[in-house]
């Protein structure tokens, strides 16, 4: 886990003598064309909990699903060039345009923009005959040094997600229900909107749509009363910086509004103090 100190300046963390792992700012990003989503996306689209009924699901871990992809996807190539006797062999496949459809390929040029480097190489010592052998030598090399392994590779994607302040969630598939819960569940669904209709009652607002964006964070930020910030320099803040600000930015305004209330003497409050402004919450 990094420490404050790390997030709150925008600090290179070293992985080893040899790699960096750096925060980008959002003018880099915007660059380099990489947003949150394009980041995290490798580390979310072959997550195993996204997948039902996984053989050797607790032998499988994130780190192997990238691999298992890229051999179902080198076995699909096969079949469809079975009649080609040029067809490239897996090292010259995965170097391709054909394969650019691999999670892995797309982990990698994310792992070239934080790390700052072109030496991102992945090694595929364990991949032979189109089998997959999950015990240690599949790997990604960065720097001719440093290798993001099965062993570590929750490590690194725990570190991307500190240096974006966020998480990675993966929703549950909802269990398959029997047909006696289905027709329970059509039943109450059924009533439910007889109700809502009757009684002209609003439907509950989708709770993704209210997630807020980076760039609604930094529309608040730059029209903020007090702000420090324009549509220039903002460019320079890392994206926990942006997020740190607006939680403060946020704060204060919540409790300058709760201050007017209490002061006015038209509003009845309850008699705890509001803890100001600055202190986390």
């Amino acid at each position: 886990m990094l420490n404050d100190q790390t997030l709150f300046f925008g600090l290179p963390i070293k992985i080893d003598e040899n790699v960096t792992l750096y925060q980008p700012t959002l003018n880099e990003m915007i660059e380099q064309g990489f947003m949150i989503e394009n980041i995290l996306e490798p580390f979310i689209t072959l997550d195993k909990r996204n997948f039902e009924n996984e053989e050797n699901n607790d032998k499988i871990n994130n780190f192997d699903m990238l691999f298992v992809q890229l051999i179902l996807a080198y076995m699909q190539y096969l079949d469809t060039e079975k009649d080609n006797i040029n067809k490239l062999t897996l090292s010259n496949w995965i170097n391709s345009d054909k394969s650019n459809i691999l999670v892995i390929k797309r982990l990698i040029e994310v792992i070239k923009f934080l790390c700052k480097t072109n030496d991102v190489t992945l090694c595929l010592e364990n991949i032979v005959n189109g089998t997959l052998d999950t015990t240690d030598k599949n790997y990604i090399l960065i720097n001719k040094s440093y290798k993001i392994n099965r062993d570590n590779f929750e490590d690194f994607k725990n570190l991307v997600c500190e240096i974006l302040d966020t998480e990675i969630k993966i929703e549950k598939k909802p269990q398959k229900k029997s047909e006696e819960d289905n027709e329970l569940l059509s039943l109450f669904e059924k009533k439910k909107a007889e109700y809502e209709k009757k009684y002209k009652k609003k439907p509950k607002k989708d709770k993704n749509k209210d997630n807020l964006t980076i760039f609604t964070l930094i529309n608040y930020i730059i029209h903020y009363k007090d702000t420090q910030y324009n549509y220039d320099t903002i460019r320079d803040l890392t994206i926990y910086q942006i997020k740190n600000t607006f939680k403060y930015y946020q704060n204060q305004e919540m409790y300058e509004l709760d201050m007017k209330y209490r002061t006015s003497g038209n509003f009845k409050m309850d008699k705890k103090t509001s803890e100001h402004w600055f202190f986390d919450k």
